[in-house]
């Protein structure tokens, strides 16, 4: 169990996977979890089967995002749904603007309208989802590859800075789980090298 006095957590990507999981957990441990994602329908399941709050929004949509300002949250989860896989040579200059956004601007547009209640708090939890390919770059996996990694850069400054406020700033380096993103890209690699996915 979870020990500590800071009751309210947000979790983006909160309709399926990892960010599906960590909500369970998370009220599991008697949190109040802002539930956030685009799929409405999977999202009044989970408030069902959890009793979270949910908040069918785009992360991308920054005028929306600003209906987080008011909300009191100590521990902040940034999960994203990751981009398209390409290597480097199939992936164009858009892609990897969109991709920045999602993965980048997003969760720094989140991270800011909390950080407020954080400091004056002087406590916080800042937890970003990323990927293993930081670590060690997937070839197939260009875009995920570029802008995660400029993330976690950004994350290890922001933690240099909060730090004096008892804010905390980390990177979690997701791998092989058992979700919809890593079954859709095992279906796409399987298919680009033309063998079945269970081969």
């Amino acid at each position: 169990m979870l020990k500590n006095n800071y009751k309210t957590a947000l979790v983006t990507g909160a309709s399926s996977g990892i960010g599906e999981e960590t909500v369970k957990l998370l009220v599991k441990n008697n949190i109040k979890v802002y539930a956030v994602a685009r799929r409405k329908n999977k999202l009044i399941k989970l408030e069902k089967t959890t009793g979270c709050i949910p908040i069918v929004m785009d992360i991308r949509d920054r005028k929306a995002l600003e209906k987080l300002r008011k909300l009191k949250i100590d521990i902040l989860i940034n999960n994203t749904q990751g981009p398209k896989a390409g290597d480097v040579e199939s992936v164009s200059l858009d892609d990897y603007q969109k991709s920045f956004d999602l993965l980048f601007k997003s969760v720094v547009l989140t991270t800011n309208l909390c950080l407020d209640h954080m400091k004056k708090n002087k406590w916080g939890r800042i937890i970003n989802m990323s990927s293993v390919s930081v670590k060690e770059p997937l070839n197939y996996l260009a875009l995920s590859n570029t802008i995660r990694s400029a993330l976690t850069s950004w994350s290890k400054t922001l933690a240099n800075q909060v730090g004096i406020y008892n804010i905390t700033a980390n990177n979690i380096l997701t791998g092989y789980f058992d979700t919809e993103r890593i079954s859709d890209l095992n279906s796409e690699k399987a298919k680009k090298m033309n063998i079945k996915i269970d081969d």
